[in-house]
């Protein structure tokens, strides 16, 4: 398999601005806004409720994209040691050792 760890690296950046973009999304604000302008009503404690609902989802959607970009980060370094390993092995090969 092919691996080019810079590219690993570059996609582990890119969804972790993608992470953190989502992470910064402020539904339940907006919200509560609505519930505010409207109190007392059914319709205000459900666009309240709605605000937890879709943040935490938002949250949890954030936390997955960081954790494939730690993945794809990860998965990078251990492509470094092991090419490293492997040439340090083929070069102790070649004088014998």
């Amino acid at each position: 398999m092919k691996v080019d760890p810079e590219e690993l690296r570059a996609l582990a950046g890119v969804l972790e601005g993608v992470s953190s973009a989502v992470d910064a999304i402020e539904v339940r604000t907006q919200c509560d806004a609505v519930a505010a302008a409207i109190p007392g009503t059914d319709l205000g404690a459900a666009a309240a409720k709605a605000g937890e609902f879709v943040e935490g989802a938002y949250l949890r959607v954030a936390d997955r994209i960081s954790q494939i970009s730690q993945i794809a980060q990860g998965n990078a370094r251990n492509y470094d040691v092991q090419e490293g390993e492997f040439l340090e092995r083929l070069t102790a090969m070649e004088h014998g050792t």
